[in-house]
């Protein structure tokens, strides 16, 4: 039950959110409701996001988006620097599920990384410059996951 009334209570929010607040209610009932039934029928994982693992992963979000956007805009402004492309596979160390998936949307957010494919454990990247310290980040960004996730203390 507590876990209906957090999720609908979610899903209200972000409701609100998407309508700026203009109501819109009637409609939003029935999109939460089956939100709500499609969220409350998915298995539980064991896996609940940790406080402070959230706050940790939030700020080392953000540092690593600002200096993920510095190096991309140096590259973009430097007319000597040239861009390496390159498709970088990685086998990741979280076990597959939530946490993975939430590391491959947050590489996509992150400047200059694009997830091109997710399987088990296995990440393939596309990165815009090869010389880009890459894999040091995404091995960064597993270990920020796995104390948010409680795999780690």
């Amino acid at each position: 039950m507590r876990r209906a009334l957090a999720a609908g209570a979610l899903l209200a929010a972000l409701w609100w959110v998407l309508t700026e607040g203009a109501g819109g209610y009637g409609l939003g009932a029935l999109f939460i409701a089956l939100a709500l039934a499609w969220v409350l029928r998915q298995p539980r994982t064991g896996t609940a996001p940790r406080l402070r693992g959230a706050i940790g992963f939030a700020a080392f979000f953000l540092r690593q988006s600002l200096l993920g956007g510095l190096q991309v805009a140096r590259l973009a402004l430097v007319p000597a620097a040239r861009v390496r492309p390159q498709l970088l596979e990685l086998r990741l160390n979280l076990p597959p599920g939530p946490a993975t998936q939430l590391l491959a949307a947050a590489l996509n957010l992150m400047p200059g990384t694009l997830c091109v494919h997710l399987a088990g454990r296995r990440l393939v990247l596309h990165v815009l410059d090869a010389r880009m310290p890459v894999e040091p980040e995404v091995r960064a960004a597993e270990a920020q996951l796995a104390r948010l996730f409680g795999f780690t203390s």
